[in-house]
């Protein structure tokens, strides 16, 4: 469980130093094309996801096998547009099926 809270942590302080707007500088998509197209291309799997406004939320996507991660802000009506992405993500938890969290083995 330590470890969930470090990631809840880390997520909520890097939501933090997101811009407050993607100004067409990301790539931007409908959310579950996009999410679908990380999942397969990538390996990533949802982690979490932080409101930030009324009209935006963030969310933290990443892949405990391969490290690589993306980070999203989506609006309410499924637009989701990358606002950064990188490589060498730990995660230490994965999800065993909806609602429930597991440790890796």
């Amino acid at each position: 469980m330590k470890h969930w809270k470090e990631i809840l942590i880390g997520a909520a302080i890097l939501a933090l130093f997101v811009v407050s707007e993607v100004r067409g500088q990301g790539v931007c998509s409908d959310h579950k094309a996009m999410t679908a197209r990380m999942a397969m291309t990538y390996g990533e799997i949802h982690i979490i996801t932080l409101p930030k406004s009324a009209k935006h939320y963030i969310e933290l996507w990443a892949s405990p096998k391969t490290g690589s991660w993306t980070l999203l802000q989506v609006d309410t009506v499924g637009q989701a547009c990358v606002i950064s992405s990188g490589n060498d993500a730990i995660i230490p938890y994965t999800r065993g099926y909806p609602g429930q969290i597991k440790a890796e083995s």
